[in-house]
């Protein structure tokens, strides 16, 4: 070699393992993202579902007992059913937390009553019209 020239050996070698860090960050990030919105996704199908088959239940009258789990929490009145859910994701990295919380909501709408209050209403409504 010249006089005048630096030596390059190893330079990639360095700067490669400078940057490993930030690869294997932005890698495990993504991986705690996707099972993040995984999660996320499956609770609210979750909810979901637990808001249709009360509505269902409500409607057809069958009051089942279900079984609730932890982290689900169903409100119900005459109107409308709530399922709302809260979950929490540990982050292994200085004691993170990734806390979800969503709900679901159903108007409860009966058929039967709903078609009796319309023809009531056409019926009013054929009185009135001279």
């Amino acid at each position: 070699m010249g006089v005048g020239r630096k030596s390059l050996k190893g330079s990639f070698t360095l700067e490669a393992a400078m940057l490993s860090g930030l690869w294997l960050l932005t890698v495990f990030a993504s991986l705690l993202l996707i099972l993040g919105v995984h999660q996320r996704i499956y609770d609210t199908g979750k909810a979901y579902e637990a808001v249709i088959r009360r509505g269902t239940q409500a409607v057809c009258g069958t009051a089942e007992e279900t079984v609730e789990q932890e982290e689900f929490w169903t409100a119900e009145d005459k109107e409308k059913i709530q399922v709302t859910f809260r979950n929490q994701l540990e982050i292994p990295f200085s004691d993170l937390k990734w806390i979800q919380e969503g709900r679901a909501e159903r108007k409860i709408i009966r058929p039967v009553l709903f078609i009796e209050k319309v023809n009531a209403a056409g019926r009013l409504a054929d009185n009135l019209m001279p």
